[in-house]
């Protein structure tokens, strides 16, 4: 009979099990960043959400896919998710593209666990701790991980295939390059070559390689998040460069270590040059050392690969040499299992699962286009539209609409009350809510800080049958208000503005 203690503390899976639940660690470490920096600098106040998430990253990496680590970290992910989310701070903006990820992660990797652990009870391993730890197990793990990646890659590239991202004067593409180029002392020229095709490309492209190349999907993963990376959200990065990982065998786990072994003196030296020379590069107006996590990350992961990949070379032609086949050959060349080492089958519960978190995943890649909504969706940096006023994608078809009412309000006029109250704004810091398509929830955000504040302002307001109504005073409009606030938490799964009929700009 196993201890309450001894389970709690069991391995989940193998060792790729515990390298991707440390590398989720360190994703939420990344997110939280802003947080452990103030150790050293200006204190930040930090919400019970926020010591939550970064206790449980640093549960994962201390502990990495023990039973307990999973446990905490599945339901505080989840939690913490939804509600930054749908209940942020007043001035909270976050889009929350990439929040999807960090909040069913640990979760579905749990549940996968589970099942594969419970379909293996008729194996012969006596205990729940040894089935936990088996093969079977850590092929479950590693599933959801791929199903993540490959997904978001493939839904990033897929929402691109549209005509405002593909074009140079609306292109979030070319925002990013602005951007890094504000931020970072680079060249233009380095930049100028990257058109937003090849953006798609290699998003379509991670997809594919990840499955049929993995050793150059890795990399490919790790360059197309580089530039993303270093205009800001860097756990994101951090996240895909780990869940990229997943593709990694077995089997690799000797050579891996072996690599790991031999080449950390090259890793450090090239970590201190890399870090040397983002140090002298920078010039965002956020700290460097919030961009330190993924480069090291990156620089260790290149290495990694390399050296697996060299290993694969060297498989293939002794191989080659043995009369094995060109097949086999390629197959090792590729970083592939040879037709005799097949992973591990699911049993029927865990390929329902799998299936299950395909279906839910492709699910929300889809939702933009049933109008149910935008965000958590991988529709990053994409320029998409797909509502009744502007569908711009190429080939996906425009479903029926799903929301019943628009999350958007459109107000054509916006002015103080007063001369008085525009000079209490400014005192204060409020701000008219912006003239256009603007979600409900970034009006309620404006309602309310008049009301804190007492400072009045009127609004014209176009309704759906294209009629305008001037609304007095618009924060103590009550009908107003109530109206509002019944859009403004599921307006929170759209963009804050869009461009109506016209281009669409890049919004994030």
């Amino acid at each position: 009979m196993e201890s309450a203690g001894a389970l709690l503390l069991a391995d989940v899976g193998r060792w790729r099990s515990h390298l991707l639940a440390r590398a989720f660690g360190l994703t939420l470490l990344t997110l939280q960043w802003k947080h452990v920096a103030s150790l050293w600098g200006e204190p930040r106040y930090a919400t019970l959400s926020d010591k939550a998430l970064l206790a449980v990253a640093v549960v994962l990496l201390a502990l990495g896919s023990r039973v307990v680590a999973l446990l905490a970290a599945a339901p505080v992910a989840l939690v913490v998710m939804l509600e930054r989310v749908f209940w942020p701070a007043r001035d909270g903006s976050q889009v929350a593209d990439e929040y999807l990820l960090y909040a069913v992660a640990p979760g579905f990797a749990l549940l996968a666990a589970a099942l594969a652990a419970h379909e293996t009870s008729t194996l012969g391993r006596a205990t729940l701790a040894a089935r936990l730890g088996g093969r079977e197990v850590d092929h479950a793990v590693v599933n959801v991980s791929r199903l993540l990646i490959v997904v978001t890659m493939a839904f990033a590239g897929l929402h691109k295939l549209n005509v405002d991202f593909l074009h140079e004067g609306t292109s979030c593409h070319r925002m990013l390059t602005r951007r890094l180029l504000q931020w970072w002392t680079l060249p233009s020229a380095l930049l100028d070559p990257l058109q937003p095709e090849h953006i798609v490309a290699g998003e379509l492209g991670a997809a594919l390689a990840l499955r049929f190349a993995p050793r150059l999907g890795v990399l490919l993963v790790g360059a197309l998040v580089l530039g993303f990376v270093h205009v800001g959200p860097v756990a994101f990065g951090v996240a895909c460069l780990s869940l990229s990982l997943s593709f990694l065998r077995d089997e690799d786990g000797d050579r891996a270590w072996r690599v790991a072994r031999r080449a950390w003196p090259l890793a450090v030296v090239a970590s201190a040059i890399v870090l040397a020379g983002s140090a002298r590069l920078h010039r965002a107006p956020l700290p460097w050392n919030r961009f330190v996590i993924y480069e090291v990350l990156l620089v260790a992961t290149v290495l990694l690969v390399l050296g697996l990949v060299v290993g694969d070379l060297l498989s293939a032609r002794a191989r080659l040499a043995r009369g094995a086949g060109r097949r086999a050959a390629l197959l090792a060349a590729l970083g592939l299992p040879s037709p005799g080492r097949r992973a591990p089958r699911l049993g029927p519960l865990s390929r329902a699962l799998a299936l299950g978190i395909g279906a839910f995943l492709v699910a929300q890649g889809l939702a933009p286009y049933t109008g149910l909504k935008l965000r958590l969706s991988f529709a990053m940096l994409s320029n998409l539209r797909a509502d009744d006023t502007r569908h711009n994608h190429l080939f996906m078809p425009r479903a029926p609409l799903v929301g019943a009412r628009s999350p958007f309000l459109e107000i054509t006029r916006a002015s103080f009350s007063a001369d008085e109250d525009a000079a209490l704004a400014r005192e204060s810091g409020v701000t008219l809510p912006p003239r256009g398509l603007v979600a409900a929830w970034v009006v309620d955000g404006s309602l309310a800080e008049a009301r804190a504040t007492g400072v009045r302002f009127d609004l014209d307001v176009r309704d759906a049958d294209d009629s305008t109504r001037t609304i007095a005073d618009a924060a103590r409009d009550r009908a107003f208000v109530a109206q509002v606030g019944r859009l403004s938490t599921w307006s929170r799964l759209f963009q804050k503005t869009i461009s109506g009929a016209r281009p669409q700009y890049c919004v994030h």
